[in-house]
């Protein structure tokens, strides 16, 4: 089972969670979703993705966030200087996000073989602090 981070970056930002299906805007990519993330609900646009907050698939980090499908370019791996937090930065108009349960998060994560983000502090039957 899923298991929301609960730390003080959460805290911080109401202390509310949503988990977003991505996917690539390019018209190739249709709707394959390429990750599931964990957008501690603060109001406003998505503009980067914290590294630890990615749940699945596994990733690598690297230089560029690129969609499996058409290896376009979708963001830029940098640290957030604010919260000396590694993160994505977001090109604009690359990704389309869906809220999704906990429920149909694990059910995603099943159905397309995806495993949890070593980078991610949430873990599978793991309760988070």
């Amino acid at each position: 089972m899923i298991q929301i981070i609960k730390d003080s970056y959460f805290v911080t930002r109401g202390s509310k969670s949503k988990i977003l299906v991505l996917f690539c805007a390019g018209t190739l990519c249709g709707q394959t979703p390429f990750m599931l993330y964990q957008k501690d609900d603060y109001p406003g646009l998505l503009k980067r993705l914290y590294v630890n907050r990615c749940i699945a698939p596994r990733i690598e980090p690297g230089t560029y966030l690129t969609c499996p499908t058409c290896r376009k370019k979708l963001g830029l791996l940098y640290t957030y200087e604010k919260e000396n937090r590694i993160a994505y930065k977001l090109f604009a108009f690359e990704i389309k996000k869906k809220v999704i349960s906990l429920k149909a998060a694990e059910r995603l994560i099943s159905s397309l073989g995806w495993n949890i983000n070593p980078h991610s502090e949430m873990r599978v039957g793991q309760k988070s602090q």
